[in-house]
């Protein structure tokens, strides 16, 4: 079924005679709106906008998206509106936003963007209180800093496949994050990226990435379920901090570093297993590093009290057969 989703309106020029002056005419203009959903005539906007008022999914371009926007009342589940555009200019992103920022309070957009590239050296403002779940358009490189910070109501990101940096604190204090899907072209995410998303329950890292930087995940206190990639080789502090739901966690081969405090405060932490659990030193204040048992880091529940213990957690961790 054909959906047209920008409210329409015709005009039309009627000749009628003026009372008393048979020869004299008068132009009167008549409106025609159409339904967005199945494009019946009406004669008043109200009409024509509240007749498929139930309607809960769109397709609409970025310039027609203020008639979708008018449509949309608070309701139990959020509207899908996904964008036509093949390509957006630095003029359609600034109209996206701001025609997002007057959505209704109360109401919620799972917004897709997926099917757009943005031109070159445009960016898109995404802290907007309507967006439920984002799918990103294609064109976008890296993710800037701050991008979705504080977004209240954000609770899942789709992250394109030409975007290869996160930047430092992209997604930090988005309190709803759940799901976050990290495209495989991602090689750089930035210190405190996803801190403070306290609803995030797991993420899986993409291959190539070979640092976890430091406050990654400070204070996501629902986070359960973290898998690492092979490529990976260090691990910087505070990385894990105050993350009260991890109990669990894999530790592959190739990391060579743990920074001090990357585990602090972790106080769930139930097993660690250690893939390579060889060679591993830890640091001192004395400066000779002490050697870490082999058979202690092959049982996950003694390698987890030894990564959340204060007298390990608080000096780095080196693995010495690289």
């Amino acid at each position: 079924m054909k959906k047209s989703i920008s409210l329409i309106l015709a005009s039309v020029l009627v000749l009628g005679s003026f009372a008393g002056c048979a020869n004299e005419t008068e132009e009167k203009e008549i409106n025609h709106y159409f339904c967005p959903e199945c494009t019946e005539e009406f004669t008043t906007k109200e009409a024509a906008l509240s007749h498929c008022a139930d309607q809960k999914s769109f397709q609409t371009s970025i310039l027609a998206l203020g008639a979708v926007v008018e449509q949309l009342k608070a309701s139990e589940t959020a509207y899908s509106v996904k964008i036509t555009d093949d390509s957006v200019s630095k003029s359609k992103a600034t109209w996206l936003t701001n025609t997002l920022k007057e959505v209704k309070e109360n109401v919620l957009i799972d917004l897709d963007l997926s099917g757009s590239t943005l031109e070159a050296d445009v960016t898109v403002n995404y802290q907007v209180d309507c967006i439920r779940s984002l799918k990103l358009p294609q064109g976008m490189q890296r993710i800037k800093g701050h991008s979705f910070g504080g977004a209240k109501n954000l609770t899942e990101v789709y992250i394109s496949d030409s975007v290869t940096e996160l930047d430092s604190y992209a997604f930090t204090d988005c309190e709803k994050l759940e799901k976050i899907v990290i495209s495989s072209t991602v090689t750089t995410i930035d210190r405190s990226a996803f801190s403070h998303c306290s609803n995030l329950k797991e993420i899986e890292l993409p291959e190539g990435l070979t640092e976890l930087k430091e406050g990654l995940f400070f204070s996501c206190s629902s986070l359960e379920k973290v898998k690492m990639p092979s490529s990976l080789k260090t691990i910087e502090k505070t990385v894990f901090f105050r993350c009260d739901g991890l109990t669990e966690i894999e530790i592959p081969a190739s990391v060579t570093t743990i920074e001090a405090n990357a585990f602090q405060s972790c106080s769930n932490l139930k097993k660690v297993i250690f893939q390579n659990p060889e060679g591993w030193q830890r640091s001192t204040n004395e400066g000779a590093p002490v050697d870490l048992s082999k058979d202690d880091l092959s049982d996950p529940e003694k390698a987890a009290k030894l990564l959340s213990n204060y007298d390990d957690y608080l000096y780095k961790w080196t693995r010495t057969n690289k």
